[in-house]
Protein backbone atom coordinates (compact mmCIF):
# COMPACT_ATOMS: atom_id res chain seq x y z
CA UNK A 1 0.00 0.00 0.00
CA UNK A 2 2.34 2.59 1.07
CA UNK A 3 5.00 2.74 -2.15
CA UNK A 4 8.62 4.34 -2.33
CA UNK A 5 8.33 7.94 -3.77
CA UNK A 6 4.77 8.37 -1.92
CA UNK A 7 4.89 11.36 0.07
CA UNK A 8 3.37 10.58 3.57
CA UNK A 9 2.74 12.70 6.68
CA UNK A 10 3.30 10.18 9.47
CA UNK A 11 1.13 10.43 13.26
CA UNK A 12 2.88 8.12 16.03
CA UNK A 13 1.73 6.69 19.33
CA UNK A 14 2.72 9.96 21.26
CA UNK A 15 1.52 12.23 19.17
CA UNK A 16 4.35 13.33 17.50
CA UNK A 17 4.30 14.00 13.74
CA UNK A 18 6.90 13.33 10.54
CA UNK A 19 6.37 13.71 6.81
CA UNK A 20 8.74 13.02 4.24
CA UNK A 21 8.84 10.94 0.85
CA UNK A 22 9.38 7.07 1.25
CA UNK A 23 12.46 5.35 0.51
CA UNK A 24 11.57 1.83 2.22
CA UNK A 25 8.50 0.51 4.15
CA UNK A 26 8.03 -2.34 6.16
CA UNK A 27 6.77 -3.19 9.18
CA UNK A 28 10.01 -3.46 10.82
CA UNK A 29 11.40 -0.28 9.88
CA UNK A 30 10.74 2.64 7.66
CA UNK A 31 12.78 5.58 5.79
CA UNK A 32 11.51 8.79 5.08
CA UNK A 33 13.90 11.57 2.70
CA UNK A 34 12.88 14.79 3.66
CA UNK A 35 11.77 17.25 1.12
CA UNK A 36 14.75 19.18 0.62
CA UNK A 37 16.68 16.06 0.35
CA UNK A 38 19.01 16.56 2.85
CA UNK A 39 18.08 14.31 4.96
CA UNK A 40 17.05 10.82 5.81
CA UNK A 41 14.25 9.53 8.92
CA UNK A 42 14.37 6.04 10.09
CA UNK A 43 11.44 4.71 11.95
CA UNK A 44 11.85 1.90 14.35
CA UNK A 45 8.62 -0.95 14.81
CA UNK A 46 6.65 1.12 12.32
CA UNK A 47 4.02 -1.23 13.58
CA UNK A 48 4.00 -0.67 16.97
CA UNK A 49 4.88 3.39 16.69
CA UNK A 50 3.13 4.34 13.93
CA UNK A 51 -0.90 5.64 14.59
CA UNK A 52 -1.99 6.87 11.86
CA UNK A 53 -0.34 7.53 8.26
CA UNK A 54 -1.28 10.14 5.29
CA UNK A 55 -0.51 9.51 2.20
CA UNK A 56 -0.40 12.52 0.03
CA UNK A 57 -1.15 12.30 -3.59
CA UNK A 58 -0.98 15.63 -5.66
CA UNK A 59 2.09 16.46 -3.89
CA UNK A 60 4.41 18.74 -5.79
CA UNK A 61 8.11 18.83 -4.76
CA UNK A 62 9.45 22.85 -4.20
CA UNK A 63 11.49 21.81 -6.96
CA UNK A 64 9.15 21.61 -9.45
CA UNK A 65 6.56 23.89 -8.09
CA UNK A 66 8.67 26.99 -9.91
CA UNK A 67 8.67 25.19 -13.16
CA UNK A 68 5.21 24.43 -13.23
CA UNK A 69 4.89 28.33 -13.02
CA UNK A 70 6.66 28.99 -15.83
CA UNK A 71 4.83 26.27 -17.98
CA UNK A 72 1.48 27.56 -16.76
CA UNK A 73 2.53 31.29 -17.79
CA UNK A 74 3.70 29.91 -21.05
CA UNK A 75 0.26 28.08 -21.90
CA UNK A 76 -1.44 31.23 -20.68
CA UNK A 77 0.60 33.53 -23.27
CA UNK A 78 -0.28 30.83 -25.95
CA UNK A 79 -4.58 30.90 -24.87
CA UNK A 80 -3.81 34.67 -24.98
CA UNK A 81 -2.81 34.56 -28.16
CA UNK A 82 -5.88 32.58 -30.13
CA UNK A 83 -8.39 34.27 -31.49
CA UNK A 84 -11.24 36.18 -29.52
CA UNK A 85 -13.90 34.27 -31.17
CA UNK A 86 -13.05 30.99 -29.74
CA UNK A 87 -15.81 30.74 -27.26
CA UNK A 88 -13.94 28.67 -24.45
CA UNK A 89 -11.38 31.14 -24.25
CA UNK A 90 -12.28 32.53 -21.35
CA UNK A 91 -12.73 30.20 -19.24
CA UNK A 92 -9.18 28.77 -20.26
CA UNK A 93 -7.39 32.38 -19.16
CA UNK A 94 -9.19 31.54 -15.85
CA UNK A 95 -8.28 28.36 -15.65
CA UNK A 96 -4.53 28.89 -16.06
CA UNK A 97 -5.01 32.12 -14.13
CA UNK A 98 -5.82 30.13 -11.26
CA UNK A 99 -3.59 27.30 -11.48
CA UNK A 100 -0.59 30.33 -11.70
CA UNK A 101 -1.86 31.81 -8.25
CA UNK A 102 -1.65 28.44 -6.90
CA UNK A 103 1.32 27.56 -7.74
CA UNK A 104 2.60 31.00 -6.48
CA UNK A 105 1.18 30.41 -3.52
CA UNK A 106 3.38 27.13 -2.79
CA UNK A 107 5.95 29.23 -4.11
CA UNK A 108 5.79 31.67 -0.94
CA UNK A 109 4.51 28.98 1.30
CA UNK A 110 7.55 26.59 0.67
CA UNK A 111 10.05 29.90 1.06
CA UNK A 112 8.22 31.05 4.45
CA UNK A 113 8.78 27.39 5.56
CA UNK A 114 12.43 27.29 5.11
CA UNK A 115 13.24 30.57 6.21
CA UNK A 116 15.56 30.42 8.60
CA UNK A 117 17.21 33.19 10.57
CA UNK A 118 21.16 33.53 9.60
CA UNK A 119 23.38 34.45 12.82
CA UNK A 120 25.02 37.29 13.04
CA UNK A 121 28.79 37.82 14.14
CA UNK A 122 29.65 39.33 17.47
CA UNK A 123 31.84 42.09 17.72
CA UNK A 124 33.30 41.97 21.39
CA UNK A 125 35.89 44.76 22.39
CA UNK A 126 36.98 46.21 25.72
CA UNK A 127 35.33 49.19 27.00
CA UNK A 128 37.43 52.70 27.55
CA UNK A 129 37.21 53.57 30.95
CA UNK A 130 39.66 56.43 30.63
CA UNK A 131 38.43 58.77 28.62
CA UNK A 132 35.92 61.17 31.07
CA UNK A 133 33.35 62.75 29.08
CA UNK A 134 31.49 66.16 30.06
CA UNK A 135 27.94 66.49 30.53
CA UNK A 136 27.65 69.88 28.29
Amino acid sequence: MIEKGQYVKVVFKNSTQLEGVVESWTEKQAILRSVSGDSLMIIQNTSEDVMAIKIILDFTPPTEVPKKLSIMEEKFEAVRATPVSDPHRLQRLADLRKQANQAEKEIIANKLKDNRPEPRESKYGFPNLTKKHSSK
